[in-house]
């Protein structure tokens, strides 16, 4: 039976309008993240998704779309159900289209696989809206593995399931910023319900962002609340004298200021190539964690105090 989800938005065509530019593009990511409004996974998420990794599996050729699925797999169609029906504000989902890859013509799209998920989040004035899609986002960040997740595109961010840690997250420069709709991929064995979840529901987190019966419709909910919160992010101190807040991940990148040691900054982001983007007295940097050190480890003793 059709989901209920797909269904709403069957007329909208989002994943079959080959200007929206679903198809990733490795080309479109790039390695600087720490920009203003991206979709950055909170810090649970994050150190979760760290430990996860799925296998990449590409799309076979085009082929004048003999390789076209028909439809959604089965686990596609079921992921998309669970998140439409399990998170407050996921408006509908669709995904298949039998098409070309926009970023690479030679290639069958994903979405015409059957593997590829869009996840409808209405807009807030205009924007992504981060309350409800940053909980979808970093929900399946988190259990990746079991979910055989592959690939997932939000609010101008793309965070890869095969990359190595430090690394899976990057800035999304496609066409299309992907701030109404997430993009969801599965590799081919949680597109055949082989992996851990469709087995046992258990084996991912538990959403927490239902609410009870008793809550407003989404419609009535208070606006978007920023994410992430630096006084909700964890905690570290610098643990050398005069360590550089760096404009980027490395180097390279000018210095901001120099943070005397035993400072204390909030980890917004990372770490990526072992640096992590903090914030330290109001300002955003990055800085190398080779010199940082969770604030409960730290010692006034290493800063001569």
């Amino acid at each position: 039976m059709v989901g209920v989800g797909f269904v709403a938005v069957a007329a909208l065509g989002c994943a079959a309008d080959e200007n929206d530019s679903d198809d990733w593009d490795e080309a479109n990511d790039v390695s600087e993240i720490a920009v203003s409004g991206r979709w950055v996974p909170s810090a649970s998420a994050a150190a979760a998704g760290e430990r996860q990794w799925a296998r990449y599996d590409d799309a076979p050729s085009w082929s004048g779309g003999r390789n076209c699925g028909g439809s959604l797999l089965a686990g596609t169609r079921e992921l998309g159900e669970y998140l439409h029906t399990s998170f407050r504000g996921v408006r509908a989902y669709d995904g298949y289209a039998c098409r070309a890859n926009t970023a690479n013509t030679s290639q069958t799209s994903l979405h015409g696989t059957g593997r590829a998920l869009d996840v409808y989040i209405p807009l807030s004035g205009g924007q992504a809206d981060n309350t409800v899609g940053d909980a979808v986002a970093n929900w399946l960040v988190a259990n990746a593995a079991s979910l055989g997740v592959q690939l997932v595109i939000w609010d101008r961010s793309s965070w890869n399931a095969s990359r190595g840690a430090g690394a899976k997250l990057r800035a999304y420069g496609g066409p299309h910023p992907h701030h109404d709709h997430l993009h969801i991929e599965l590799n081919t064995d949680g597109a055949a319900r082989r992996t851990a979840w469709f087995r046992n529901r258990s084996a991912a987190s538990t959403p927490t962002s239902t609410p009870p019966a008793s809550t407003p419709p989404a419609a009535s909910t208070p606006a978007r609340t920023p994410t992430p919160t630096p006084t909700a992010l964890p905690r570290m101190r610098v643990v050398t004298g005069g360590l550089n807040l760096r404009r980027g991940a490395g180097t390279s990148y000018g210095v901001i200021v120099a943070m005397p040691c035993g400072a204390a900054v909030s980890v917004v982001g990372g770490p990526v190539s072992g640096w992590y983007n903090v914030e330290y007295n109001g300002t955003r940097g990055w800085a190398s964690g080779t010199y940082l050190t969770p604030e409960a480890s730290y010692r006034a003793s290493v800063c001569g105090g």
